[in-house]
């Protein structure tokens, strides 16, 4: 299957609740568009420096994050980040690369978005099933 990207939508959910109390216009609202990588076969929603230093998010944790040749990183976790595309939109926490790193769109935020890929397109689209609640009747 060829390499799939989608322009994804990053929002710092600090700045909406804060233009929500009217503290500032919601013109000032930090938020970006980033071409990413879409890859189920990836856990979290990966950034890269620059994406952080633009969007201010808070940091929260080091990690360690293994990429495809087993190499092992220490990276910075951030979020929570508002991660928008087409219609959808969910809340998630993102692993921070260095700078020269493609942006990753992994499983977690894909589910959260509720969409999927289609192979036969090649792009993103909204899951055709319904959104299975456990437990609830």
């Amino acid at each position: 299957m060829p390499l799939i990207y989608a322009d994804i939508e990053l929002i710092n959910p600090g700045d909406f609740y804060t233009s929500l109390r009217n503290e500032i216009d919601q013109k000032d609202i930090r938020k970006i568009t980033v071409n990413f990588l879409v890859k189920p076969s990836a856990t979290p929603l990966a950034i890269n420096e620059n994406i952080q230093e633009q969007l201010q998010l808070t940091i929260r944790d080091k990690v360690n994050v293994r990429l495809d040749n087993n190499e092992i990183l220490q990276g910075l976790s951030t979020g929570p980040v508002e991660v928008r595309f087409k219609n959808n939109g969910t809340m998630c926490t993102a692993v921070i690369l260095p700078r020269d790193f493609q942006p990753i769109l992994g499983i977690i935020p894909l589910q959260g978005l509720h969409m999927v890929i289609d192979p036969v397109r090649g792009e993103l689209i909204e899951n055709p099933k319904p959104i299975h609640l456990v437990g609830i009747r």
